[in-house]
C-alpha cells in the first residue's frame, strides 16, 4: 500500500455517516435543532472527503510515495474549491434572500418556490463555468444557509 493509497483511505473513512444516529434520532424525537446540527455536520463531513479526495487524486505521485510539491498543489486545490464554493454559494443565496425578501412574491407561493428552484439551479450551472464540477455540495449549503438567515 503506497502513501497515496493511505491516504485516499484515510479520506474516505473520515466521512462518517451518522445515518443511524439519525435514525435514532428520529425515533426518540429529540430537538429539531439537534438534528439538524448533526445532519449539517454529515453533510459537511462527506463535503470534504469528496473534494479532498479529488485533490489527493488529481495531485498523487505516480511514484505513489510523498511529494512536497504535489501535497501543497492539494492543499491550494482544497482551498480554492472550499472559496469558491463559499462565494458562489453565499452570493447566489443574497440575491435569492433579496429577491423574496423586498419583493411581493410571497403572494405568490408557487412562483417563489419556482425561483428558488432555479436560483439553486444556478449555482450549479455557476459552478459548471467555474469548473468546478462534482463538489456541488458546499455551494447548495452555503446557498441555503445564506438564504435562510437573511429571508
Amino acid at each position: 500500500m503506497t502513501f497515496i493509497d493511505s491516504l485516499l483511505f484515510g479520506a474516505l473513512i473520515s466521512a462518517t455517516d451518522p445515518v443511524t444516529i439519525l435514525a435514532i434520532f428520529s425515533d426518540l424525537h429529540v430537538d429539531v435543532n439537534l438534528y439538524a446540527l448533526v445532519f449539517g455536520e454529515s453533510v459537511l463531513n462527506d463535503a470534504v472527503a469528496i473534494v479532498l479526495t479529488s485533490a489527493i487524486e488529481s495531485y498523487g505521485g505516480t511514484s505513489g510515495g510523498f511529494e512536497t510539491s504535489a501535497f501543497f498543489l492539494a492543499i491550494v486545490n482544497f482551498l480554492w474549491i472550499f472559496s469558491m464554493s463559499f462565494i458562489i454559494g453565499s452570493v447566489m443565496g443574497c440575491l435569492t434572500a433579496i429577491l423574496t425578501k423586498f419583493t411581493r412574491l410571497k403572494d405568490f407561493p408557487l412562483l417563489e418556490a419556482a425561483l428558488f428552484v432555479l436560483m439553486s439551479y444556478s449555482t450549479f450551472l455557476m459552478a459548471e463555468a467555474a469548473d468546478l464540477t462534482g463538489k456541488q455540495i458546499y455551494r447548495l449549503f452555503f446557498f441555503g444557509f445564506v438564504s435562510a438567515l437573511l429571508s
